[in-house]
């Protein structure tokens, strides 16, 4: 296997996409520190053959690739130390198909444009994000959408979550604005923090269409925060917050406990 080593001069961009041409599976591309491309011509990387981008500095925002990505086929991309934008791109900043395997570490992911592209879309592929970011400027939006997909969310901070058919493994997660567990979906996680805020128009936290969560040490940081639970099961413990004070909304069809016991400030639905 071999490592391309791109440098900081004026031809950084064309090197990298000679090292990408160049590369053969499982070789690895480190960055130097720099701007790669542009926000306003950010490049479309089309990747079809394992590879692995690392940056070549544990400062995240020392490294900015101004790219999309399109990632399928079974291939196996692995991404560390860098900030990623999709700039005036109005396309997903990474998309992720077909049976493929991801997994960032120490990245940060945006999409600038205020639009309902999600920042990262996943479908009937493998994800992994560890001390990440996932940022999206469209709250309504969310900033990662995984779909028929395990994966593992381990010290990230996401705008906006929404798991469809999908197993998520979570830890020591910050998800700002909502989180969606929709068509038999499960959570199970340690340690989460919902930050959600006055303009999120529906419910902090959301469980429908026969998905479990399960989990401990919960917290939400607004004061009267919504819970949905819709033809489900919502199962927590060592709640950070005040349980007292959160909204339920739960039909005959799901089960709620909150340290093994329904809540009792509960809005019943049939």
């Amino acid at each position: 296997m071999t490592t391309f080593y791109i440098k900081n001069t004026n031809e950084k961009d064309l090197d990298l996409v000679t090292a990408l041409n160049l590369a053969k599976p499982f070789d690895t591309i480190k960055l130097a520190e720099g701007d790669y491309f542009s926000d306003n011509k950010p490049y479309y990387l089309n990747l079809k053959k394992n590879v692995n981008i690392i940056g070549d500095s544990s400062n995240n925002c020392a490294i900015k690739l101004h790219a999309y990505f399109l990632i399928g086929d079974n291939v196996q991309i692995i991404l560390k130390n860098m900030t990623i934008s999709s700039g005036q791109s109005p396309l997903n900043t990474v998309a992720i198909y077909d049976d493929a395997h991801f997994y960032a570490e120490n990245v940060r992911f945006l999409h600038p444009l205020n639009n309902k592209w999600n920042t990262i879309f996943c479908k009937n592929a493998s994800f992994a994000l560890y001390d990440s970011v996932v940022s999206t400027a469209d709250i309504e939006t969310a900033g990662l959408y995984l779909e028929n997909c395990p994966n593992l969310l381990v010290n990230d901070t996401i705008n906006t979550l929404y798991l469809k058919n999908s197993n998520c493994k979570q830890k020591d997660c910050l998800i700002n604005h909502s989180i969606g567990v929709d068509f038999q979906s499960s959570l199970t996680f340690i340690r989460m923090t919902v930050n959600a805020n006055d303009e999120c128009p529906d419910s902090d936290f959301y469980a429908l269409n026969n998905s479990i969560v399960e989990g401990r040490y919960l917290a939400f940081t607004t004061d009267s925060p919504i819970v949905d639970v819709f033809s489900s099961s919502f199962a927590s413990r060592n709640f950070y917050s005040d349980v007292n004070k959160i909204q339920w909304n739960i039909d005959d069809e799901s089960t709620v406990r909150v340290d093994g016991y329904p809540p009792y400030n509960n809005r019943s639905f049939d």
